[in-house]
C-alpha cells in the first residue's frame, strides 16, 4: 500500500466516523503496538473536537524515551522517562 492509498483509506474511515457518530460524544484509543501513527492520522482528520479527560504527565517539547516509549524501536524498557538529546540520536540509531 502506498502512502497516497493509505492517506485515501483514513480519510475514508475518518468519513464513515463521522457519518455514524455526529453530534455524538466519542472515545478514541488505540491498544496495537505502533497503531499511534494509524490514529494520530485519523485524529486530524476528524473535524470533531476532541480532548484528553486525563494526562499522565506534562513533557517538556523534546523527544522523549523510557517507560514505554521508544526511539527506533529501542529504549522502551527503560523504568523512567527521559529527554532524548540530538547527541543521543547519534550514538542510539
Amino acid at each position: 500500500m502506498t502512502p497516497e492509498q493509505i492517506a485515501q483509506r483514513v480519510e475514508q474511515l475518518a468519513d464513515a466516523l463521522v457519518d455514524r457518530y455526529d453530534g455524538r460524544r466519542v472515545v478514541v484509543l488505540t491498544v496495537l503496538a505502533g497503531a499511534i501513527v494509524f490514529l494520530a492520522n485519523l485524529i486530524r482528520r476528524l473535524p470533531m473536537p476532541l480532548e484528553a479527560d486525563l494526562v499522565g504527565f506534562d513533557v517538556p517539547d523534546a523527544f522523549v524515551v523510557g517507560y514505554g516509549l521508544d526511539f527506533n524501536g529501542l529504549h522502551r524498557n527503560l523504568p523512567d522517562i527521559r529527554v532524548l538529546s540530538v547527541h543521543d540520536e547519534g550514538s542510539l540509531a
